[in-house]
């Protein structure tokens, strides 16, 4: 809880104190109300860690992936793009997607182009296509590992699955508007 709604809470705390309950014994604690504000504040920093290391976590085991492959994570990104855009995609595409500077793409691709993985056709925008030993090595490794992480939705109940989803683009909405609203006013 931020300072602003810690000090929100406390003028409720005397709105209820002092002009609702008369009673010479209070309900109404301010050590409690204080007290139940920090369990707040300190249940949200709890759930934001556990949060952020779940996520830190999903990251980790890419880059095991990758590791495992003998793959950088930027050629491990490359590949799953390539195929989840049905074999072939721009550079610009991976870019944005993954929010990866060009220039980490442009190496990571020249390095995969050189070791016959990908090959380019250049045009407004660089195209980037398997070879048939590219096109091979994401069968057997890059759609391998996409089959595992639809086969975890097959593990939940199609309710558990949707209320993922769910939550997951509320807090993402809900950062997203605050973010906008604390640094972006006009755009986003």
């Amino acid at each position: 809880m931020s300072t602003h709604n810690y000090k929100k809470a406390e003028r409720i705390y005397f709105f209820l104190a002092f002009f609702i309950d008369k009673s010479p014994i209070s309900y109404y604690n301010k050590y409690d109300i204080g007290l139940e504000c920090e369990m707040m504040k300190n249940d949200n920093e709890i759930k934001l860690k556990e949060f952020n290391d779940i996520y830190r976590q999903i990251s980790d085991i890419y880059h095991d992936i990758a590791n495992k492959l003998g793959l950088s994570d930027s050629a491990f990104t490359v590949f799953y793009t390539i195929y989840e855009m049905g074999g072939s995609c721009l550079q610009k595409d991976i870019c944005e997607l993954f929010y990866m500077s060009k220039q980490t793409v442009h190496s990571c691709i020249k390095k995969l182009e050189k070791q016959e993985y990908i090959f380019i056709k250049q045009g407004k925008d660089k195209h980037i296509y398997l070879t048939d030993k590219g096109q091979q090595f994401v069968n057997q490794n890059i759609a391998t590992v996409i089959e595992i992480e639809k086969s975890i939705f097959s593990e939940m109940t199609e309710q558990q699955g949707d209320m993922l989803l769910e939550l997951t683009k509320k807090y993402y909405n809900c950062f997203k508007q605050k973010i906008k609203n604390m640094y972006f006013e006009d755009t986003m």
